[in-house]
């Protein structure tokens, strides 16, 4: 049968009584070749995420982004810190404020109804090679990238929980680079109670 579609492709003639065998085949092997159309993503899917069509989705980005707090809760007019924790697989890497010679800085945008946010701190940045021996400042397999944050009081009344808003956004590189979004969000009580550190709260002091 393969001779015979060859013959067919080569513009040679084959006997018309087998034309309806050929072309019946035909048919069976293009049926075979239809595009499978692409599962729909879900809303945790979307949670990290290549920012363009054509890069990395979320279940195969080698950064995992995760907004953490230093304590469980805040006093109402207290402080604390929030921070974003990127978590990279072996062998990537995001950039630092100042990437050097390539490669793009993390950002960050903090928002909070009745809150400041401070700047964002940077841990000290290793130096990175990327492909080209190009010299570039970043961070491997973890950082967290923080602010300090206020609560102002507002008023008599005061909420129960404050809702904190983190827009994250990097370049993550190795042999290629893959642009990475992220919309986190974390919601703390408010208490008059005095706060309790969470269980994230050493990352803060490993970052100072």
């Amino acid at each position: 049968m393969k001779n015979r579609i060859f013959a067919i492709a080569g513009n040679r003639s084959v006997p018309v009584y087998l034309l309806p065998i050929v072309l019946g085949g035909l048919l069976v092997l293009g049926a075979g070749c239809q595009s499978k159309q692409p599962e729909q993503k879900t809303e945790q899917q979307k949670t990290v995420s290549g920012q363009a069509d054509g890069f990395a989705t979320s279940d195969e980005h080698p950064v995992t982004a995760t907004l953490v707090a230093e304590h469980t809760a805040i006093l109402p007019g207290g402080e604390t810190r929030v921070g974003v924790l990127f978590e990279m697989e072996d062998g990537w890497h995001i950039y630092g404020e100042e990437p050097g010679d390539a490669g793009l800085p993390t950002t960050i945008s903090w928002s909070a109804s009745s809150t400041s946010f401070g700047e964002l701190q940077w841990p000290t940045p290793q130096r990175l090679l990327d492909p080209g021996d190009i010299e570039t400042f970043g961070y491997e397999k973890a950082v967290l990238l923080s602010s300090p944050l206020t609560h102002t009081r507002s008023g008599d009344s005061t909420p129960s929980a404050l809702g904190i808003n983190a827009q994250a956004t990097w370049l993550t590189c190795k042999k290629i680079c893959i642009p990475g979004s992220a919309n986190l969000e974390i919601v703390l009580p408010i208490s008059a109670d005095a706060p309790v550190l969470s269980l994230h709260a050493s990352l803060f002091d490993d970052a100072d």
